[in-house]
């Protein structure tokens, strides 16, 4: 029995850890500690429960490696074909970043790279083993269960079932056909997610305009639109979705590639760290978490943890907490020195005045790590000089569009499109990031 529990799984679980946390720091509080200890030594289990889980990760994928070396490992690819690097070797997990690498190896530009993964993210929210939510209700799967069914042969109708499935979620039968005939030939899961980046390589052979647009364009906006409307072809190519998945594809070039659009240079004529994609990362990190499961408690515990506390006030899981998520991003990222750490909208941007970090200006066209404030009761006419209500990060510019994503946005971390000088904007705190130099 317990050979078939996924240990790899369960123990880099993020619930898991969660679950963790939660049973030590009401121990603590049992035992007579007091609540911030407890809030301490939940941020240290999380932290630990990230390198814990790094560990597991890495080592198993250093031993898959080694694996793909050895006569057994050999196993894993089909005979006398070396033409299979990517899937050298079973991994059930891939990160974004290993995704990234392994389309540039495969002659995609960095901007290819990107548009791919942006559309993929937003297809599937990369995740290999995606199938369409309509299919798991009609099927009464789960993604893991369909994926396993289809692998072992108990679910003969892969092909012609027409629900999409994995990282590009295939649909239409001849495109899942080539996607099983593949994933056999090599010998590897059909929610493999090496074996997928692999198909894609192969599959866009025979989409000449779309990978050669993924080879030499420069603009992620053009090629993630010629990957949407000649690649994935959904039925909805509305603009909305056009610019929500160039803002993914600029937000995971900006992570992977190292470049997170910052290309001052400081007095010293050094060059600027990527700190804007760092915040940005540290910011995107946490999307999808909400208040509805409780996940949105760890921004909390990060903010209550961090010394000095913001006006000496613990804020409640119950509280208003999208200042806390910013400065929670900020703790995070270790930038606290740049970046103002308050529970108020108001306090922070008083804070952001105070370093000469303010900008006002309707003119203003903000940065991807730009701090945005809002005020609700704009009424679009004359400057906005109102109380203000909300705050975000800016994650992505596209000429005057810009993509933010914010704490306590309908009670979740979640993004939200805007354009420059539009209504409700109160004004902007701009970290100097330029002093975070090499």
């Amino acid at each position: 029995m317990f050979k078939e529990i996924d240990w790899k799984r369960k123990l880099t679980s993020r619930k898991l850890w969660m679950a963790v946390a939660s049973f030590v720091s009401m121990m603590v509080v049992a035992m007579g500690g007091t609540e911030n200890t407890a809030t301490q030594v939940t941020a240290l289990v999380m932290a630990g429960a990230s390198v814990f889980a790094y560990i597991i990760g890495e080592g198993l994928t250093d031993s898959a490696g080694a694996m793909a070396g050895t006569e057994e490992g050999k196993g894993n690819t089909q005979a006398g074909q070396p033409g299979h690097p990517a899937v050298a070797g079973k991994e059930e997990n891939m990160t974004e970043q290993q995704m990234f690498d392994a389309f540039v190896k495969g002659g995609l530009s960095k901007t290819g790279a990107a548009a791919l993964l942006g559309n993929f993210k937003d297809e599937s929210g990369l995740n290999p083993q995606n199938l369409q939510d309509s299919a798991n209700k009609k099927l009464s799967m789960t993604d893991r269960q369909y994926t396993e069914a289809v692998d072992s042969g108990a679910y003969k109708n892969f092909v012609k079932d027409a629900f999409g499935y994995g990282l590009s979620q295939w649909t239409f039968w001849s495109r899942k056909q080539a996607l099983l005939e593949f994933a056999k030939s090599v010998g590897h899961s059909i929610g493999d997610p090496r074996m997928q980046v692999e198909f894609v390589l192969r599959e866009l052979q025979g989409y000449k305009k779309v990978l050669n647009a993924l080879k030499t364009e420069t603009d992620i906006r053009a090629a993630s639109d010629i990957v949407l409307m000649q690649y994935e072809k959904p039925a909805d190519q509305s603009e909305a979705v056009k610019k929500r998945r160039a803002a993914y594809a600029q937000e995971i070039y900006s992570r992977c590639a190292g470049n997170a659009g910052e290309t001052d240079t400081g007095d010293s004529g050094l060059v600027v760290l990527p700190a804007r994609g760092k915040i940005v990362q540290a910011a995107t990190s946490w999307e999808g978490r909400k208040e509805s499961d409780g996940s949105h408690k760890t921004i909390i515990d990060i903010y209550n943890g961090h010394s000095p506390l913001a006006r000496g006030y613990r804020v409640k899981y119950t509280d208003p907490w999208c200042a806390v998520f910013a400065s929670a991003v900020a703790i995070s990222a270790g930038y606290t020195d740049i970046i103002p750490t308050e529970c108020s909208c108001a306090k922070m941007i008083e804070l952001f005045q105070a370093l000469g970090r303010w900008v006002e200006d309707d003119a203003y066209i903000p940065q991807s790590g730009d701090y945005i404030f809002y005020d609700w009761q704009d009424s679009g006419k004359g400057d906005n000089v109102g109380w203000p209500d909300h705050v975000g990060i800016v994650t992505v510019v596209t000429g005057s569009s810009f993509r933010v994503i914010e704490g306590n946005k309908d009670n979740a971390v979640g993004y939200r499109d805007m354009e420059s000088d539009g209504k409700y904007i109160r004004g902007y705190g701009i970290p100097d990031y330029a002093s975070k130099v090499y």
